[in-house]
């Protein structure tokens, strides 16, 4: 690995990563801007790329070369922690009194320095163990897919916003657990579930009526993926 460029490591899967990359940079930067359904569409658009990366890279046997596995932590770390929580921080600042500012600020901190460790532990594990057919504690994409959702969502129903300081704690604390999560692989449901994603993002972009509705079901599904350690057949999630 020392002896060849940067550029000769980068196969099609880490350019696909780094694409994801800076849409997790651009969406800090809508963030910033007040664009925040821009920027909730953007990370779920990182959320696909991160599947496609996948099934690239399996193909490349990119699973088993460090440098990628590395490259895909750190924009899920982007992407999926730091990203979601400066968006989430952002919306909430504005509708809490300046009393609870600093307690968003504390739920926000977490939530990406669990995201880091638990992305950390990934790390440990692949090196010590290698490839795992599972995951330890909830992935860090289906975080950053749930926090998106619910934000586009809060702008249809206001009341939301007020479950999005607990669903966050609950997202950090799972994200540091112990369960076992099954990685989705059966056609049956990956192929559904990206269809029903892009069909959310365009609809968010279009401000289509279907936006709603769309971002339920999304919903609907991360629960039962979050809730999965508890269904005691899982077979239909994994290949």
């Amino acid at each position: 690995m020392n002896d060849k460029g940067i550029f000769m490591l980068t196969r099609i899967s880490d350019t696909i990563t780094l694409f994801s990359i800076c849409l997790g940079f651009s969406s800090l930067i809508f963030t910033f801007e007040g664009m925040l359904k821009i920027s909730a569409s953007l990370i779920l658009l990182c959320a696909l790329l991160d599947g496609v990366d996948g099934v690239i890279a399996r193909l490349e046997d990119r699973c088993t070369r460090e440098f990628g596995v590395m490259l895909d932590s750190l924009s899920d770390a982007l992407a999926f922690c730091i990203s979601p929580a400066f968006f989430s921080y952002s919306i909430l600042s504005n509708f809490s009194s300046s009393h609870f500012l600093n307690l968003i600020l504390i739920i926000c901190a977490l939530y990406v320095a669990f995201g880091m460790m638990r992305l950390a532990r990934f790390n440990v594990r692949y090196v010590e163990e290698g490839k795992r057919n599972g995951f330890e504690g909830l992935p860090t994409t289906a975080s950053g897919v749930i926090l998106s959702t619910l934000l586009i969502l809060e702008f249809y129903e206001n009341s939301l916003i007020y479950l999005h300081p607990i669903i966050m704690l609950i997202l950090s604390i799972l994200m540091i657990g112990n369960s076992y999560y099954p990685k989705p692989r059966k056609k049956e449901i990956v192929i559904p579930f990206s269809l029903l994603s892009i069909s959310f993002i365009i609809s968010v972009l279009l401000s289509l009526h279907t936006t709603v509705i769309t971002g339920l079901l999304i919903m609907g599904a991360m629960g039962i993926y979050v809730l999965s350690p508890l269904i005691p057949y899982r077979e239909w999630i994994e290949r």
